[in-house]
């Protein structure tokens, strides 16, 4: 206030300043223009640009102390808003005698928040699952050895409990009226239906509080984001490996997780098979869950058509008989299990007739949509071979949407 103060005084004196140096300015300009007649005249030029001079002078040095305070609030003004961000705590205590004492400080701050993130990662058919949160913080203090405590409640959310509304029941129109009499702009639900929605919404947000107690200690500047490790397990999941080389000649490894340890916030995890990053997905944990770690490199497949003899028959028909082979190569020092799907096709007309002529090892394709399911055990180093046949008949005018 004092400084302000200063600065108005500061710059009435600049407008005085100011209004002599017009005048003289004014004096100068009427000299040239009078040609030796009037009062001005017997004022000597020199002393006037003297004058002139040294009202610059001083404005200029009123011009620099003003911009100098002005800087001067802009800093105070700075530091003060960084300190009205900033707590002191004053603790009284007594004692009869000599001692120690240890004091604890714990608190909330606002200019913080953190996301769960996990790493889920495949080392020999076991999955290490790592917990961690990405924090970060704007407090304007520099976290130095402090320990967290992450929390998933919500500080601004709803506390009150919600109040219950009637439901009112009323007619509607048929849909294709409705249509009909609908305005161009968009009405808002009744209020009963519109209160009803928003307390669904708040009552979702408020079940469930977990903390978490990372160890510690924790360090982390204002204004950056880092990753704190919370906890983590390694876990015993049932291991499936599955092809379906009509699609995609490769193994893929899917782990089923029955539970888990402990209750955890829905996050992104990134999938490793053993350091090789494989892709990410998001979770919501909510068991049994499936995690796809992608194709299992040990593992090799082929798939080749082995057969394709065409036939043709009395009446204008085509037959044709496809057979398939795959084989599954094992690379790894262990024995494999995988299970293996292909198809046989379906007919949706009745001028395509469509006859399952076997399978090596046996299997029977599904009635509905054709599938042929093994589950071959491959050994180490070693190789599995699986085939199947069949026949379509059709007019030999006809032509199918899918060449063999």
């Amino acid at each position: 206030e004092r400084m302000e103060k200063e600065i108005r005084n500061l710059r009435v004196q600049l407008e005085i300043l100011e209004t002599q140096k017009r005048f003289i300015q004014g004096v100068l300009n009427t000299q040239k223009e009078s040609k030796g007649q009037g009062w001005w005249e017997r004022i000597p030029l020199k002393e006037t640009l003297a004058r002139l001079q040294t009202l610059s002078n001083k404005m200029r040095a009123l011009t620099s102390r003003i911009e100098e305070l002005q800087k001067t609030i802009e800093e105070k003004e700075e530091a003060l808003a960084k300190w009205k961000r900033a707590h002191s705590w004053k603790i009284e205590a007594r004692t009869r005698g000599k001692g120690q004492a240890t004091v604890q400080l714990t608190y909330r701050v606002d200019q913080a928040g953190w996301r769960p993130l996990y790493a889920a990662r495949l080392v020999n058919d076991k999955v290490s699952l790592k917990f961690m949160a990405r924090v970060h913080q704007d407090t304007e203090i520099n976290w130095q050895g402090v320990k967290v405590v992450l929390s998933t409640a919500r500080p601004r959310g709803r506390i009150e409990p919600p109040q219950p509304k009637p439901l009112y029941l009323r007619p509607v129109e048929p849909l294709k009226t409705r249509f009909k009499l609908m305005p161009l702009a968009g009405k808002a639900p009744p209020k009963d239906e519109r209160a009803t929605l928003e307390e669904k919404t708040a009552y979702s947000l408020m079940e469930g509080i977990a903390l978490y107690e990372p160890p510690g200690p924790f360090y982390l500047d204002s204004g950056k984001e880092g990753v704190l490790s919370i906890e983590g397990w390694t876990l015993l999941p049932k291991i499936k490996r599955c092809c379906y080389a009509t699609a995609d000649p490769a193994v893929y490894i899917v782990a089923n997780i029955k539970s888990f340890p402990q209750i955890l916030p829905p996050g992104k995890m990134q999938l490793y098979q053993g350091s090789s990053l494989v892709g990410e997905t998001y979770l919501t944990f909510r068991a049994p869950l499936k995690l796809s770690f992608g194709r299992d490199q040990t593992l090799k497949v082929k798939r080749e058509q082995t057969k394709r003899f065409l036939d043709k028959k009395f009446g204008g028909k085509v037959e044709i008989t496809v057979a398939y082979q795959t084989t599954i190569t094992n690379m790894a020092t262990r024995t494999r299990e995988v299970e293996v799907v292909e198809r046989v096709p379906i007919s949706q007309d009745e001028r395509i007739e469509v006859k399952f002529k076997g399978a090596e090892p046996p299997a029977e394709p599904n009635k509905k949509k054709g599938f042929l399911k093994w589950t071959v055990t491959v050994p180490p180093h070693g190789k599995s071979k699986l085939s199947y046949t069949f026949t379509v008949k059709y007019p030999e005018k006809l032509h199918l949407n899918h060449p063999f």
